[in-house]
């Protein structure tokens, strides 16, 4: 924890930090490239930063704190513009208190605590917990929304991440490319996205991802199936279906995770189920093998 906004000083005090501060001040915590001069200085050192933020609309922050003035939870993102932004919760000064982070809310990129006025509080424990219920787009080509800290919350495993006339264009030129968001902390949830395959040997989605070779997907496959499939270094179909698909069409698909049952849907039916326990959590990404696709928006919920 620092400060980032005011005057104050934070210590260490049994297990806990104590926050004390002369005048309103924020002390915070980053959960994501902490500005767009940070994510720029390592891109212009050679080396980008690639990350996904630790926190996501949905979820709710807890603090228990003990104090003499109010104390306010908040979560600062990259707004319209990437200008920061801030919710609060109810002001505090002893207790339990939290914050369910709101759908808008996105990409978050600082967790902490506000004072009202000068004073001080005992901060003795902040954490997150629940399922992300988020919706993930961006602006297309043109308009006026100039924002690109959503795009830096993708880890991009391919070749070519456009906005075009859709916020998210995909192209890997040989074998198989992720554009990846999420945590370990997500295990049970339903990941939906539109996609539709310009050019492609395969394209979809997936789900507990854990890295390029550590994910399920469902993909739309060269062979016109509709594959299931687990990657675990190496990869194995779980399931598969004839689906008559074209390049240029818009399908909507879905993957479903309950424990070590897995299904996924096209186009709102259930058309593939699989029991698997290879892996049990991660996050999501678009799949994209030799070719490319756009995507609207992609859903957890």
């Amino acid at each position: 924890f620092m400060v980032t906004h005011g005057t104050g000083v934070v210590r260490h005090q049994d297990g806990a930090l104590s926050l004390s501060a002369s005048e309103p001040a924020r002390f915070g915590s980053p959960v994501f490239a902490p500005s767009k001069d940070v994510a720029k200085f390592f891109e212009k050192g050679g080396y980008a930063l690639l990350s996904s933020p630790r926190v996501y609309p949905g979820q709710v922050l807890t603090a228990r704190i003990s104090g003499d003035t109010p104390v306010r939870l908040y979560a600062a993102y990259y707004g319209e513009n990437d200008q920061p932004t801030f919710v609060y919760s109810d002001p505090c000064v002893t207790g339990d208190t939290q914050l369910q982070i709101p759908p808008e809310a996105h990409p978050v990129f600082e967790l902490g605590v506000e004072t009202e006025d000068a004073g001080g509080t005992v901060l003795e424990s902040m954490s997150w917990s629940g399922r992300p219920e988020v919706t993930f787009t961006g602006p297309t080509l043109g308009e006026e929304n100039k924002a690109t800290m959503w795009r830096r919350a993708w880890v991009n495993g391919m070749d070519e991440f456009l906005s075009w006339q859709e916020p998210i264009r995909v192209i890997h030129n040989q074998g198989r490319g992720l554009l990846i968001q999420g945590t370990r902390d997500w295990r049970d949830y339903t990941v939906t996205a539109d996609i539709t395959p310009h050019l492609a040997a395969a394209c979809g989605i997936a789900g507990r991802v854990q890295g390029m070779r550590r994910y399920y997907g469902l993909l739309l496959h060269r062979d016109q199936e509709l594959r299931l499939v687990c990657v675990n270094h190496e990869e194995a179909v779980l399931a598969h279906c004839d689906f008559d698909w074209s390049f240029g069409d818009r399908y909507e698909l879905s993957l479903r995770f309950d424990g070590n049952r897995i299904i996924g849907s096209a186009n709102g039916r259930d058309l593939l189920e699989a029991i698997d326990e290879s892996l049990d959590c991660g996050g999501v990404a678009l799949v994209i093998e030799e070719g490319r696709s756009a995507t609207h928006e992609v859903r957890v919920t």
